[in-house]
This record gives C-alpha cells, structure tokens and sequence, in this order.
C-alpha cells in the first residue's frame, strides 16, 4: 500500500490554508470505506463457506463411511460356527454357505510310535565293537540307513537318525525310570497307515535295539452326515471348500452349525443413523436463519447444500422389492432425524438374511431360460380340417407304428448336435422320453442346457440356469417329429440395486471426483476468492493513484498559494511604506 499523504512532501505555509494532507487522508478514507467494504464482505462470506465446506465434507466423509458398511459384499460373508462334542472341532472360512453337520469319529489318524530297550545313561556306548554297524528301517515308504560307528553313545544316535531320516521321523532320548531308564523313542512325523515304521534286517551287520511297537500308525476313519471316510490325516479340509475339521478323540462325535456372522450389523447401523443426524444438523447450522440474532448460516439459499439431505432421504427410503428401510426399523421424525428401532433391525435382519442382503446390496436375479416338449415317443401326424370355411392345420398325437431313429445332428441345442437317438414302438412315451432327456443331457456340457422330466414323465423340461436364450434347431422337421418344437427360449437377467448400493452411488455424485457436487462447489468458492481478492486490489490500487494525484495536485496549489502569500506580503510592505512616509 502506498504510504501517507505526509509522506509525499506535501507541506503548507499559510495558516488558513485547508489543503493539508490530514484532509486527504480522511477523504481517502472515506473512499476506502465506500468502495472496499462491499467487496471485503462477499471475500469474509466466502472465506466463511470455505471453512464450513471443509466441515461439510468431514461430516459426509463419515456418514459415507458408515453407510459403505453396508455395501460392502465381505461384511455379508462373516460367518460364524458352533461345534459340539468330544471328538473335535470345526473351523470355516468367510463365504461358506450356511450349513450344518454331523460327523462320528471311529478313531483318529496316528503316528507310527516304537521305542528301544533301555540304557542306563545317554552317554552309553552302543556299539562295543571295533566294527561299523547299520541301523536300517521304512518310514512314509523311505528306507533310512544309519551308521552305527565304534563307541557311539545313545544320544550320537538319536542325532544320526534325525539327520538320515530327513524329517520322515523323530529320534528322541527319554528317561523313562527303572534301572536303565533311557530309551529311545522314534516317532513318525505325520499320521496314516504309510508312515508306519518298519525294522529291516536282511543284513549281517545289522544292530539290534530290540525296538517295540507303542502306537501303529493308522488312517482316520469317521462317519460324516451318513458317509463313511477315511483320511491319513486328523485335519480334514477337503470335505466342503472352506471348512476344516480337526478330529480330536476316538469314538466320540461332532455336530456344528456353520451361521452368518451378523454380529456388529446393528451397531453399524446405529452408527450410521448417528452420522447421519450429525452431519444433517450441520447441515441445517449452515444453511439456516437465526430469527432471533438475524444471523443467517454461510450457506442459506444455496440449493447445492439445502438439497442434501432430501436427496439422501429418496434414495435411503426407496422402495426395493416392495420393502424400504421403515421395514428394518428406520424413520424420520418432524424435525428430520433419523431414528432406528434396535429390536425391530435384528429381528428384521435375523428373519432372512438372504433377503437382507439382497434389499441393502443388491445382485444378480437370474430366470432361468426353459422349455417344455410335447409328449416324447409318439407320432405327430399332420391334419388338415374345415372349420367355418378356414383350412386348420394341426398335428394329431399317434402311438408310434415303428421304431424312430433320429440321425445323428439332426437337431442341434444350441448349435450342439445331439448323437443318434431310437425311439422303440414298443417303448412308453414315458422311456422314450428318458432316452432323448439323456441324448440332450449328453451334450449339456457344451450346449449348458439340461433335460429333466416333467411330473407326468411323457414330457420333456429343458433349463438353462444361466438365463441366458438358447435355441433348438433341426434339419426335416426332426424335433417336430419327436414333441420338441424349434425357437429360441429366453430367460431374464436382472441386476438389483440394493438401497446401500444406490446411497454409495449418491455420495459418489455429491463428494468424489472433480465433477462432484461439493467439489465443484469447493472449486466456484476458490474462483470467488480469487476474483474479489483481485477485484479488492485493483480498486485498491485506483484509490491510491487518486489520491497520489490529488497529493501532487495539492502541493501545486500550495506552492501557487505561497506565491500569491510572497507577493501579497510585498505588496503589503510597499503599501506600509508609502503610508508611513507621509
């Protein structure tokens, strides 16, 4: 800012002169007030919206927060699981279908246990000879060969043993009590009948520990939901994808439930409708008018911010499937907050899962595409008749006369030629149509439609569970001549929006990425800003070259003024003198 009209030099000689620079300066001022208090204002306004903009978005960065919790596929896969029982335990992981089973366990899988006679100390000497001697055994179908060297020590073994058998089994020294307390124990390191260890001595030098069998190695056997199963293995994990069994005890059972995990869906809720009366409260703060202090909110009138909250109430009480949110316990009171009935949600929710799911997130809803054939195993004759003057034609259903061979890619599903097919004279409708439901489930790997027969077993129902169309063709009327009819059949696949999938959507639209709405209202404030800071400086800047003229222009006048003052004090000297001289 330019410096003081006192500054510039501007000074006066004569006393009644009114051309000082505390008389610019004021009417500087006076301008400064008139032309920059307006502008000054719009720029605190808007420094006003940018603050309460920030808060805004944290407000609705949380409620988004919240309300993601429910469309986020993985939090519908938690499950939970309850066993009971001795004989075990059962672990799933997130995503398996809800289920229940039973399992009896005939005894569990073992290892292969054998243990020496006993020395009196580790430190025994073993092998007394001058000679090398050889240890030899099977383990898990391996052969383990281990050098008994001259005065080697029991412990010496055991550490020969490990490093020959390369973890197949475990070479141990126990003090097992008595008078030679030591014994060596060599255990299989996994279960099942294959890690049973074997002794092998087909040899002269051959050292003998007198080993015993203490447990033989075996397989699991247990019973699951009626099916007999063996496993060389206590951990189970092959029976249904993303479920374990440990098996734990002989002759004992376990009976577990597999459940969605909806622990936490509630107070997530509750969150949510907490963030959501939070952030409208703001809401209303900034765009509202305080009648009794006159004090409006920074952002009253403005539709962008006014809209908010009944932009979110539409797509939060929609109706999905004939159902909205008011059915899961959720309501608006007059002053527009949101209340949850706690009991209500769980129960709701506890009700059908699958349809909570379904209504909060949305998916695929797949019709199937199907088709049902006439009466398989017949003829079907053609028949012209008269009927009020209009030829009908039509087809009269007939015991077959012979026997009816379909040739090879005669009728096609799906572009899939069906294999040749014989239709016996002598056979029901209802075994002729197995013949062909099994030519056509012969080829559903590639054609992806499947037959099954219909409750009477004379027709034949092909389905396409993908929902997507598919078609039968035939060459010379072959799928006529059998009860199938050529076309195209279609199904129908639908993805549902759920309501949390929508409300994403919404805070998508209004909070995320340079086109959303409060990013673009973010971006017309930072303008704002811009173009009344620019527009303060400019007309500051025409204020001071004012006044820096009116300076120049004054200290002119001032100088004409103390010339005028020089001469008229000459003047008045001259005049003084001529008076005195007379």
């Amino acid at each position: 800012m330019a410096g003081t009209i006192s500054n510039l030099g501007l000074t006066f000689s004569g006393a009644e002169s009114n051309l000082s620079a505390e008389t610019i300066e004021k009417l500087k001022e006076a301008d400064k007030t008139a032309m920059l208090k307006p502008t000054e204002r719009n720029l605190e306004k808007v420094f006003s919206q940018q603050e309460d903009l920030k808060e805004l978005k944290k407000h609705i960065g949380n409620l988004e927060n919240k309300a993601s919790h429910f469309s986020d596929e993985l939090n519908y896969l938690k499950r939970s699981t309850r066993s009971f029982g001795e004989g075990g335990s059962v672990k799933v992981n997130d995503g398996v279908d809800p289920q229940s089973g039973s399992i009896h366990v005939n005894h569990t899988a073992k290892q292969s246990i054998v243990e020496s006679r006993g020395f009196e100390k580790l430190s025994t000497v073993i092998n007394n000879t001058d000679e090398n001697m050889l240890l030899k055994f099977k383990a898990d179908g391996k052969t383990v060969e281990v050098d008994i060297t001259p005065n080697m020590t029991l412990e010496d073994l055991k550490y020969a043993i490990n490093d020959a058998s390369e973890g197949k089994v475990i070479a141990s020294a126990l003090n097992t009590g008595g008078d030679d307390p030591f014994k060596l124990i060599i255990k299989s390191t996994q279960t099942g009948e294959k890690q049973k260890i074997e002794i092998i001595d087909d040899h002269e030098n051959a050292f003998d520990l007198n080993l015993s069998v203490i447990q033989e190695a075996s397989d699991a056997n247990f019973v699951y939901n009626g099916v007999n199963i063996t496993r060389e293995t206590n951990t189970i994990d092959d029976l249904y994808m993303g479920v374990t069994v440990q098996l734990e005890k002989d002759n004992a059972d376990i009976n577990f439930e597999v459940t969605r995990d909806l622990e936490g869906m509630t107070e997530s809720m509750q969150e949510f409708v907490d963030a959501y009366n939070e952030s409208m409260k703001f809401i209303d703060e900034i765009t509202g008018y305080d009648a009794e202090s006159g004090e409006s909110g920074s952002f009253q009138g403005d539709f962008r911010v006014n809209n908010i909250q009944s932009s979110l109430n539409q797509e939060l009480f929609k109706y999905v499937d004939e159902q909205n949110m008011t059915d899961f316990g959720l309501d608006l009171t007059k002053e527009g907050d949101l209340l949850l009935d706690q009991a209500q949600f769980s129960a709701k929710m506890n009700e059908d899962p699958d349809a909570m799911q379904k209504f909060f997130l949305g998916g695929t809803e797949i019709t199937p595409s199907t088709y049902t054939s006439k009466v398989i195993g017949v003829e079907y004759v053609a028949n012209s008749t008269n009927v009020n003057g209009k030829q009908i034609n039509n087809f009269i259903e007939q015991p077959l006369s012979q026997d009816l061979t379909i040739p090879k890619g005669s009728i096609k599903i799906n572009d899939v030629e069906l294999g040749e097919v014989t239709l016996l004279a002598s056979n029901s409708p209802s075994q002729n149509a197995q013949v062909l439901m099994s030519a056509i489930n012969a080829a559903s790997d590639e054609s992806y439609v499947t037959a099954s027969l219909t409750g009477s077993g004379r027709q034949i129902h092909l389905t396409d569970e993908s929902g997507e169309r598919f078609t039968i063709k035939s060459s010379d009327g072959w799928a006529e001549r059998v009860g199938l009819s050529s076309g195209t059949y279609v199904g129908k696949v639908e993805e549902k929006v759920g309501i949390f999938a929508n409300i994403d959507s919404f805070f998508e639209r209004l909070n995320d990425g340079s086109n959303a709405t409060l990013s673009l209202l973010d971006t017309n404030l930072t303008s704002s800003e811009d173009r009344l800071t620019d527009e303060l400086q400019r007309t500051l800047d025409r204020i001071n070259a004012k006044y820096e003229t009116m300076a120049t222009q004054f200290a002119a006048y001032n100088s004409i003024i103390s010339g005028y003052e020089s001469s008229f004090k000459s003047v008045q000297m001259q005049i003084e003198a001529m008076a005195n001289a007379k």
